[in-house]
């Protein structure tokens, strides 16, 4: 019986190795163009939506919702309603630059405030996803994307 565990364990660690040394590969490009088919395929995993459901963004554009599961989305200029807060207009006044640590501070605050800003106008216009402005990969066909970026701007005076 001991003999037969120890063999077990031997084919199990040989399976271990293989299986590692096969994603080494892939991942270092040992073949080709793996590396990218694999990177590809993914990137497709994480930001594949349900089938016939949601749209297809990467997760760092969503402002607000679940992209995969909604079936009302919008998009926001993200730059311009930065503009219109307190902060976007300081940064303007007073020439801050990127970069800098003020700038990142006020920059911070004024992100937050539009998230703010874009979870009211979502709720109260019946959107349960709002992304970046062009960010969308891949919608339904019969989904419309409108452009909640005025009502945003309009919250945050």
């Amino acid at each position: 019986m001991r003999k037969i565990l120890r063999h077990c364990e031997s084919l199990a660690l040989c399976f271990v190795s293989l299986s590692l040394l096969l994603l080494l590969s892939v991942s270092l490009g040992a073949q080709g163009s793996y590396r990218g088919e694999a990177q590809a395929a993914y990137s497709d995993l994480l930001l594949s939506p349900e089938p016939n459901t949601g749209i297809k963004v990467a997760q760092r554009n969503v402002l607000f919702g679940n992209p995969g599961s909604c079936k009302a989305p919008a998009e926001v200029d993200l730059e311009e309603a930065l503009r219109h807060t307190p902060e976007g207009q300081q940064i303007e006044d007073e020439g801050i630059r990127k970069g800098t640590a003020r700038y990142s501070l006020l920059a911070r605050r004024g992100l937050a405030r539009v998230r703010q800003a874009i979870r009211r106008v979502a709720v109260t216009m019946g959107k349960d996803c709002v992304v970046k402005a062009g960010s969308i990969l891949r919608k339904p066909d019969a989904m419309d994307v409108s452009d909640i970026t005025d009502s945003v701007i309009d919250e945050l005076s």
